[in-house]
């Protein structure tokens, strides 16, 4: 869709909710915490409400979210960030809304362009804060300190501090120019950097009980009774890259047991094209970078490590 006309259906409303995806990470917070402030900046009439779960120790520094009845929900436009696949909303209440639109970076998923009157879908961009950049670049918008910070935080976090990049490097141009903004960096690096003594314990956990599978796949799977022993109830999978760039191996995945016996896995690849293993099991994501949830059974982990083998001989 045109930008200019994805522009104009948000200055129709005078109501609109920004949601986000399930277990939202840093690049998602980002990108809706800075579409409200960026609308609020430029159309300070309009009524902005954020849902979802966000980022708590980032809240009290950017913004909070806000509590929307459901009649709220079927009066606004709904903007969907950071996803367009509509099972993936962390507010299930997105369909009912009066009209919804995307912004995004994943792969398209297809059966959900249903739901969508217009979206800008990009996986040329390395996050979805990157991309809302050169939208409001391309909006005239007026951009203030806070809105830079939230920016900066997206694109931090989804390039894992600027390891994973376009090929166009586009990032660290953004980066740049949002740095001359006065954005406190050494305040975001230190909240993209803290962590907490239960955090320590699963990442010491990971790195002690990994297992190579057919000496091409790193990985390690984290049990129920593994998280409640060391009392964490956080999203485990952001720790995948703690397995990344080891020496001969393609593949490196993290296999999480939840609630209700089910299965979160988070998979990485350095070159080769995962994200079709993952579409297999009803995920989805980027060509090296995706994920899903499923249900967990004996022989799951051993399904799909085959099924990442299979997939990585064909590529070869």
């Amino acid at each position: 869709m045109d930008k200019n006309e994805l522009l104009k259906t948000i200055e129709s409303y005078s109501s609109i909710v920004l949601f986000g995806h399930i277990r939202p990470d840093g690049d998602c917070f980002g990108a809706q915490v800075a579409m409200k402030l960026a609308i609020n900046a430029n159309y300070p009439f309009k009524k902005v409400f954020l849902v979802g779960s966000g980022m708590e120790k980032m809240s009290d520094f950017l913004c909070h979210y806000d509590k929307v009845d459901d009649k709220t929900i079927n009066d606004s436009l709904g903007i969907a960030l950071d996803f367009n696949d509509i099972k993936r909303s962390e507010d299930e209440r997105i369909v009912n809304c009066k009209q919804i639109i995307v912004i995004d970076h994943h792969n398209k998923v297809e059966e959900s362009m249903k739901y969508f009157s217009s979206y800008i879908i990009d996986k040329n961009y390395s996050s979805c804060s990157s991309l809302l950049f050169d939208l409001f670049k391309k909006w005239n918008f007026k951009l203030n300190k806070s809105i830079c910070e939230a920016l900066f935080f997206g694109i931090a976090s989804d390039t894992n501090r600027f390891l994973y990049l376009e090929k166009d490097f586009r990032s660290f141009y953004i980066a740049g120019e949002l740095i001359k903004q006065g954005i406190d960096c050494a305040k975001i690096y230190g909240y993209l950097q803290s962590t907490d003594e239960k955090s320590l314990k699963i990442k010491g956990y990971i790195l002690s009980n990994y297992k190579v599978f057919s000496n091409k796949i790193i990985y390690c799977f984290v049990d129920k009774k593994t998280l409640d022993k060391l009392h964490y109830d956080d999203y485990v999978g952001h720790y995948v890259n703690l397995l990344a760039n080891v020496d001969d191996y393609e593949v490196w995945a993290l296999f999480v047991e939840t609630n209700n016996h089910k299965l979160i896995c988070e998979l990485r690849s350095k070159e080769k094209k995962i994200v079709d293993v993952a579409k297999n099991y009803g995920g989805g994501g980027h060509d090296l970078a995706c994920g899903m949830s499923l249900n967990f059974d004996n022989g799951t982990i051993d399904d799909i490590l085959n099924k990442i083998l299979d997939t990585l001989e064909r590529e070869s």
